[in-house]
This record gives C-alpha cells, structure tokens and sequence, in this order.
C-alpha cells in the first residue's frame, strides 16, 4: 500500500506539472543527490541497447477470458512474433507486426487477419510502431517515433522527483490530443500511463519483478490495461527470465495461408470477445 501512495503522489506532481510551462519542473537537485541529468544518465545505462528478443511465458486476457503458454520474438524496430502453445508446446496461433502490417493467425480454426497498420492508426489516438510496442512489452522508456533515448534527451522531459528513488518522467512534446507518462522507482520502470485528452479512453501498464535475464534488465510481470467507456480489458505477460536471450539471430515469419478463411480484425475481435 504505501508504494500505491508514493506512486499516487507522483501522479499528483505531474497533473500539477502539467498546468506549467515546457520548463523541466518538480523537486530541485538537494545536496548529494543526483542531478536531473545524472539520474537520466543512469536510467539509459540500465536498459543496454539489444537487437533481438526472445523468451517463453504465459500471458492472459481478461476481455476473452483468453489464457496461454506463449514464446516471444522480438527484431528491433522490425518485428514482433508471439507464438500461442496452450498444450505441449503446440503453435494454434501466432500474431505478427511488422512495420507496416499486422497479422493474426488462428491454426485450429483454419483463419487469419491480414490488416495494414494505418487501418490501427485510424483506430488509436497514436500511431504505434514495432519499436514503441516493444518498448512497452519489455518496460523501457522512450518517447514516441524516436528510434532511441540519448543522454541530452533529458531536456525533452518534465522529471519530478518524488520520496526516495520514486520519480517520473513526462515528455514536453506529447502526440496530437494524446498524455503519456513513466513512472520509475530508482532506474526500474513501474508504470506507464497513457490517455486520451478530454476521452474516457485510457491504457495504463504495471511492471514488476524487475531481474537481469541474460545479463540485461526486464520486468518479468507485465500488465497492460485499456479502458474506454464502460470496456476495461487486461493483458498479463509473464516472462520466464531464465528462457530469455538476446541478441542471437533468430527467424519472424508470415505463416503459409492457403485453406485458410481470411477475416477483418474487427470479425476477429467479434468472435473471441462477447
């Protein structure tokens, strides 16, 4: 409880930062702490640069009461592949993103989706690229459409810095009419929060379980929560730290498709979600 009541003040701190100007606002470096640059510093150490993901776990989705094994593929900024393996280790589906599409493909009921990503563009308050939903999945902060954080883009932040280790970080320039945040305890990502201005649209994201997996940092407990109306829908990934590898060469491809019946997302949504 009493980290919900830190985490809550920083949220606090930067509605009221939000009011402000563009000028870097919230607690003033005290003698014998780091400075704003330092701790930004510090936090990109951290996240080490990767070109290639991979790890099993499990994930569910509480929207269709959906619960599976899974393997993960990642190519950074290129591509992302979960392989769906329910029993035995057994692929009955596989979703895949590309840079300029989407694909989901159910192996057991013989269909799958082909969309491009402007038809999601059209959809989300953001156009989400392969590298922003990587960034998320594995709880490493970043700024929209920028390939990766460098040591000055700390200036491209409001930093509030709260009790303890307890800070967060808000970018100056946010997309369209759309808010995101992080929120960090020492260089762990805890949270994002992400909102649609003046829209009861709203996903928010929870990390925990932070371990060196491979020799590089990853939150092994991931949730991603995305309400709109009177809709709430919930994402839960667990990592299996000790199957998690990067930087091997490994293989993203689009499933064959021939005897397949193709469906749009929204069929597709339709019939797993009631």
């Amino acid at each position: 409880m009493k980290r919900i009541g830190q985490i809550a003040i920083l949220i606090l701190l930067l509605s009221l930062a939000g009011c402000k100007s563009k000028e870097v606002v919230g607690s003033r470096t005290q003698p014998g702490e780091k400075d704003e640059a330092e701790r930004f510093d510090a936090l990109l150490d951290a996240y080490s640069p990767w070109e290639t993901f991979t790890a099993k776990g499990t994930a569910s989705f509480s929207g269709a009461g959906l619960r599976s094994s899974i393997e993960i593929r990642m190519i950074r900024g290129e591509a992302i592949q979960v392989s769906i393996r329910p029993l035995l280790g057994i692929e009955i589906g596989r979703l895949l993103m590309t840079t300029d599409s989407v694909y989901i493909y159910d192996k057991f009921n013989r269909r799958y989706v082909a969309e491009s990503l402007q038809t999601f563009y059209n959809i989300l308050p953001v156009a989400i690229s392969p590298l922003d939903l990587q960034n998320i999945l594995l709880g490493q902060p970043f700024i929209f459409g920028q390939t990766m954080l460098q040591p000055s883009d700390y200036k491209k932040f409001d930093i509030i810095l709260g009790d303890n280790e307890d800070w967060a970080l808000q970018p100056h320039n946010q997309y369209r009419e759309f808010t995101y945040r992080f929120l960090l305890n020492d260089n762990n990502l805890m949270g994002i929060q992400a909102y649609q201005n003046n829209s009861p649209r709203q996903i928010s994201c929870s990390y925990a379980d932070h371990r060196m997996a491979d020799g590089k940092l990853l939150p092994t407990f991931v949730q991603v929560t995305a309400q709109g109306g009177s809709r709430k829908y919930t994402l839960n990934i667990n990592y299996d730290s000790s199957s998690a590898t990067w930087d091997n060469n490994i293989g993203i491809e689009k499933l064959p498709t021939a005897g397949y019946t193709i469906m749009t997302f929204s069929q597709l949504l339709k019939s797993l979600i009631p």
